[in-house]
């Protein structure tokens, strides 16, 4: 298919049933090259409704960044109404050196949303993202994996303090098929909390992590996209009969000091505050320091590098939630 190089995307002129593959122009740099984002477009029947799928907003993690390469080659237009929008890969700097933030500038591109146009390369990534795509469609659905340190269960999670668009974001992760919804405070800058803020209903999602990606995670996140597509109507995608998704929060664990970590609790296991759940040694084998569950639970996420520095994250632990807006 040929790459179309272009500086603006608009998606409704667009013949419907079509395939386009453009490359979105976004900074001109020092040594004359240029960074421009892929941005792949399925043009179905109409206009309406559109949805925007991004991954690679951290160039480590690998998950949805397969799934949606994997979705854009077997998606045929012809099945499909409105726009699919597929960025596949939302930081190519980052992505190119196999990190979570561009080379560039060291910045984090999910914390700097909605960008500027006279910022730094990723504040430019970010401003012609929101511009040309996010703030053009319907729905947005973020797809994340765990750091290269670590791994986590699979969830998915919403501003659920949006009165605008909680609801339609939590309706779309339980058709998606998500077992776990987790309640969500997001940081300022953040893509989805942004996308949120103007009024779009949308969903981050985190499968697998490890600096890797496996068949088994890129169909979860291809299932997911399909049943989000089938919930707005695209498709005929539908998902089996469920009598609603786990509502979690979290709390997060830090380590105190550095070391040699021992993980005495894996993912999707049971633990009770105060729970000695890992431990620091150093080079001799002597105890820095134990690491306590602070709350009860179960494990969502886990570092499984040995080597730990003071303040890196060690678990994310998730308890059971309410939420009014839930079912």
């Amino acid at each position: 298919m040929h790459l179309e190089l272009v500086d603006k995307i608009d998606l409704s002129a667009i013949k419907d049933e079509t395939k386009r593959a453009f490359s979105l122009s976004i900074a001109a740099l020092a040594d004359g090259s240029s960074v421009r984002l892929p941005v792949n477009v399925v043009a179905g029947r109409g206009d309406r409704p559109r949805l925007a799928v991004v991954a690679g907003i951290h160039g480590d993690e690998g998950e949805g960044i397969a799934a949606l390469m994997e979705l854009w080659k077997d998606i045929s237009p012809i099945d499909l109404r409105g726009r699919l929008v597929i960025v596949p890969v939302a930081n190519p700097t980052a992505f190119a050196a196999d990190s979570r933030c561009s080379p560039l500038d060291g910045l984090d591109l999910n914390r700097i949303f909605p960008g500027r146009a006279d910022g730094a390369a990723s504040e430019k990534v970010a401003f012609r993202l929101f511009e040309e795509v996010l703030s053009k469609v319907d729905f947005v659905f973020s797809m994340h994996s765990w750091s290269k340190n670590g791994e986590v269960i699979p969830y998915v999670e919403f501003d659920h303090q949006n009165s605008r668009t909680a609801k339609a974001s939590f309706d779309a992760a339980v058709a998606a098929g998500f077992e776990i919804v987790r309640l969500s405070w997001w940081s300022p800058g953040l893509m989805t909390r942004v996308v949120n803020e103007s009024g779009i209903p949308g969903l981050e999602a985190e499968i697998g992590g490890l600096g890797i990606t496996t068949r088994e995670n890129r169909g979860r996140y291809r299932r997911h996209a399909n049943a989000i597509m089938g919930h707005l109507g695209m498709s005929a995608a539908t998902t089996s009969a469920r009598t609603g998704p786990r509502i979690v929060k979290h709390v997060d664990v830090f380590a105190p000091s550095g070391g040699l970590l021992t993980i005495r609790a894996e993912i999707g296991d049971d633990v009770t505050e105060g729970d000695v759940i890992a431990r620091v040694e150093d080079s001799c084998g002597s105890v820095i320091a134990d690491i306590h569950a602070a709350s009860t639970g179960f494990v969502g996420a886990a570092r499984k590098c040995a080597s730990v520095q003071p303040g890196d994250l060690i678990f994310r632990l998730f308890s059971d939630a309410t939420w009014e807006g839930g079912r």
